[in-house]
């Protein structure tokens, strides 16, 4: 008998804990909050979304910026040329976490986009080189071991 008051007692305690931390009421998924920017420069115009979604330590692995928490990331990179909207490759942007600064200058025929994202030893320059209405390159750097941490991508477009 003493050992059925006690575990009634126990489980009261634990209804009551659930009870007072909300763990009993059903959580509704925060929506991702997002932020969109645009730049600039002469025909070309960049819209950049990033969304403040949490990325879990343990999968990022892979990313560029991130070997620590990191709560902001690119989600999107649309680009305009007089209006019209270009092809941009999601793995020239994708794995990029953490963006501080963003910029658009005028190269020759086309515009380079370039991206400094996260701080210390996960600091990286993302350029993206575009030619005319196509991207054709781009290459990530270590802001912290430019020459032994760097990767190159190139594009091409019929």
């Amino acid at each position: 008998m003493r050992m059925k008051a006690e575990c009634a007692r126990g489980v009261l305690w634990l209804v009551l804990l659930v009870l007072l931390t909300g763990g009993a009421q059903p959580r509704s998924p925060q929506a991702p909050r997002k932020e969109e920017r645009t730049w600039v420069a002469g025909s070309y115009r960049l819209v950049l979304q990033t969304s403040r979604l949490q990325i879990p330590e343990g999968d990022l692995w892979g990313w560029w910026g991130g070997s620590r928490p990191v709560e902001k990331r690119i989600e999107q990179l649309r680009l305009y040329r007089s209006g019209k909207r270009l092809f941009v490759p999601r793995s020239a942007f994708l794995d990029l976490l953490d963006p501080k600064t963003v910029s658009i200058q005028l190269r020759g025929s086309g515009c380079e986009i370039i991206i400094d994202g996260s701080d210390a030893g996960e600091s990286y320059t993302a350029r993206i080189k575009v030619v005319g209405k196509n991207v054709k390159e781009r290459s990530v750097r270590s802001r912290e071991f430019p020459r032994l941490h760097w990767e190159k991508t190139l594009y091409r477009a019929n």
